[in-house]
């Protein structure tokens, strides 16, 4: 119950219209609450692969590994978007060098007396990439 006042006051500027999203995946649909009656018929418009990749976000493997998603996307593109979406958060370091090794810099010395010492510059990017 919420004591005779309008639900929507408080958390929308305007009441009288509202925004119905459930999740990204879904594209908001504008509509006036006073001029749907009871048989108005609401569209919810989403996007199929971006819901796709919301549940494997969310490691919902009990809604993404329906088998429906197989006819929605097709096999493939259902494997693409999985792939995607799991290497999205995929960090991936580079082989620490170790402080007795040789500099990558080229110095011929060790890694500790050159650029590992204390308030060395750093290495050159293209030296710490893999």
């Amino acid at each position: 119950s919420h004591g005779g006042e309008n639900f929507y006051d408080g958390w929308m500027k305007d009441p009288k219209s509202a925004m119905i999203s459930c999740n990204d995946g879904f594209r908001p649909v504008s509509f006036l609450l006073e001029t749907m009656e009871e048989d108005t018929v609401v569209s919810l418009d989403f996007d199929n692969e971006k819901l796709f990749r919301n549940m494997v976000e969310a490691d919902a493997e009990w809604l993404y590994g329906l088998p429906q998603w197989e006819e929605i996307l097709g096999a493939a593109k259902k494997k693409a978007l999985y792939l995607e979406q799991k290497k999205s958060h995929t960090v991936r370091v580079g082989k620490k060098i170790g402080r007795n090794e040789p500099c990558p810099c080229g110095s011929g010395k060790k890694y500790k007396f050159c650029h590992g010492r204390k308030g060395a510059e750093p290495l050159p990017a293209a030296l710490t990439a893999e």
